[in-house]
């Protein structure tokens, strides 16, 4: 499962776009302990910061015409610094197998919120809430979309899950599923 949570963090009138631009500068917060491919130092590099979430905020900071600055975070207060300010744009990304498994037919994942929501089963896209939107409902039966999802009954299938937050003040959704590999839900 990949987890990307962002937002900019909100603070009277101006907008945070406003503020960014005007500084020069996105300062983005991840935890650099999540280590390789996600944010890391490279020792052939003097030491710079590199990886997926790197990549990710310098390609944002070039679009908005800014450059990127780092600032280190522990995950486990990435929200609360978010809303405090501490930085613009918060990422967390982390790896994990996740599987589908395809019993006997009828497994549903459903989606409903007004965040950015894409699933992907067996590497092909199943569901996508992506963009601006208010609350949504999305819903892929596995029965249905087996032949475009390659998949079939008895068998276990990658599954990725990609989320996206873009307010600053709460996100509420609700996912349903019965997809699940036995054993993977806790008692």
């Amino acid at each position: 499962m990949c987890l990307l949570l962002g937002g900019c963090a909100g603070r009277g009138q101006e907008s945070a776009l406003d503020r960014i631009r005007a500084r020069g500068e996105l300062t983005w917060g991840a935890d650099e302990q999540g280590g390789e491919p996600f944010v890391f130092e490279d020792a052939g590099r003097g030491g710079a910061l590199v990886g997926f979430e790197v990549d990710l905020a310098d390609t944002l900071a070039r679009a908005l015409g800014v450059r990127a600055r780092f600032v280190q975070n522990d995950w486990t207060t990435l929200i609360p610094s978010l809303e405090r300010g501490t930085f613009d744009y918060g990422i967390d990304t982390q790896q994990g197998r996740k599987v589908a498994r395809v019993n006997a037919g009828g497994e549903i994942f459903s989606f409903t919120g007004d965040d950015d929501m894409w699933v992907f089963i067996n590497r092909h896209l199943a569901i996508n809430l992506g963009g601006l939107h208010p609350r949504k409902s999305a819903s892929v039966s596995l029965d249905e979309k087996a032949p475009s999802l390659e998949i079939s009954h008895g068998e276990i299938y990658p599954i990725h899950i990609f989320f996206a937050e873009r307010h600053t003040v709460s996100s509420t959704f609700t996912l349903e599923t019965s997809v699940a590999d036995q054993g993977s839900c806790p008692q």
